[in-house]
């Protein structure tokens, strides 16, 4: 026999939760789930039948007077939580068959922008206290034990399944799968290569591409962009109009400038830069008559300029001089022996 004289004592004639267990030479008594005292007893115990609950086995006339309910024994020792969870089942009681809690408010959809936040929510009952678990794809979430789980800058890698486990000491059930969606946002923009020099008031194309933050074009762009350049120099358009993330148009520089930085930008925010060229004032071609011969000439820079005939107009038809120009100072000079036929003459810029 051993007993407990200092635990706390029971005065009212509420039901209380009684558990005592016996390891080693130390017997518990556990009032309401928590530990009351500790007692050493050192004679090996045996459970025999017929056993007496709430009275002793040989004297079942001198019995407890009180009542008693759910008595259970156990073939092994309890640990302090698993009696602390008996005693929280309260009213369920431990003969009740366990049912898994029931999910009111499932978690829905999410769709941020890369950097935004996300947040998902469950809500659950059951009449035992309740645990949370979220998951990412079919793994854990450190730390996301509660009914809401809130995501902070997210990035790409963050997109996918989200789903939460509902449990109790007893049973558990599964929310359904929320998708978080993450899209891209407007970065930068790209300027395709331009050749240089161009030259004044001729119009010369330019691609621009709007970029998201992985450098990939960002198509879901329609909007406009403001055309500038570093320089303070005018640039026509001023403004292009985006089509699925990208602008091909004509540009017209109207003087000339050495290291033209072209520049574009839009309202919220990302801009991007074209590469340096040079913008001149195209080459005058000049000519003179000196007997049978016409004399051309042009300046020796810009370079890469090449004169070029056509006998007609209708439609031209333009083909090089075969005679490469003679270097005099700084100017190109061709003599071509007239032949008595109409002939036309440009100056073409090598490769255009």
């Amino acid at each position: 026999e051993v007993s407990s004289t200092t635990g706390p004592a029971i005065t009212d004639t509420n039901w209380h939760h009684i558990a005592v267990t016996y390891s080693g030479s130390t017997v518990d008594f556990y009032l309401d789930g928590n530990l009351a005292d500790s007692v050493a007893h050192s004679v090996t115990f045996t459970f025999t039948t017929p056993a007496g609950i709430g009275c002793y086995a040989d004297a079942k006339n001198q019995g407890f007077l009180g009542s008693l309910d759910e008595v259970s024994v156990y073939n092994r020792v309890l640990t302090s939580t698993e009696i602390q969870d008996i005693y929280l089942a309260g009213s369920a009681g431990k003969c009740f068959t366990p049912t898994p809690p029931e999910i009111t408010q499932q978690p829905t959809n999410e769709t941020v922008k890369i950097g935004g936040s996300a947040s998902f929510s469950v809500s659950a009952s059951s009449l035992l206290p309740l645990n949370y678990q979220w998951t990412f794809g079919a793994t854990d979430i450190p730390d996301a034990t509660n009914a809401t789980l809130t995501l902070h800058n997210v990035q790409f890698t963050n997109a996918g399944t989200y789903a939460v486990t509902v449990s109790t000491p007893f049973t558990s059930t599964n929310s359904s799968n929320a998708l978080l969606t993450v899209n891209d946002v407007l970065n930068s923009f790209a300027w395709a290569p331009i050749p240089s020099p161009q030259f004044v008031n001729a119009a010369f194309n330019v691609e621009i591409q709007a970029l998201g933050t992985t450098n990939e074009v960002f198509t879901n762009f329609n909007g406009a962009v403001s055309l500038a350049s570093t320089n303070g120099i005018p640039i026509a358009p001023v403004a292009a109009n985006f089509t699925e993330g990208v602008w091909t148009g004509a540009v017209t520089i109207s003087q000339p400038i050495t290291n033209l930085v072209m520049l574009a930008t839009n309202s919220a925010g990302p801009r991007g830069l074209a590469d340096a060229i040079n913008v001149l004032n195209k080459p005058a071609l000049g000519y003179t008559l000196s007997g049978n011969y016409l004399l051309m000439f042009w300046p020796v820079s810009p370079s890469n300029f090449v004169l070029e005939t056509s006998s007609t107009l209708s439609p031209p038809q333009w083909v090089p001089v075969g005679i490469p120009p003679l270097q005099i100072g700084d100017e190109n000079l061709e003599s071509l022996q007239m032949n008595g036929t109409n002939q036309y003459f440009l100056l073409q810029l090598n490769g255009n």
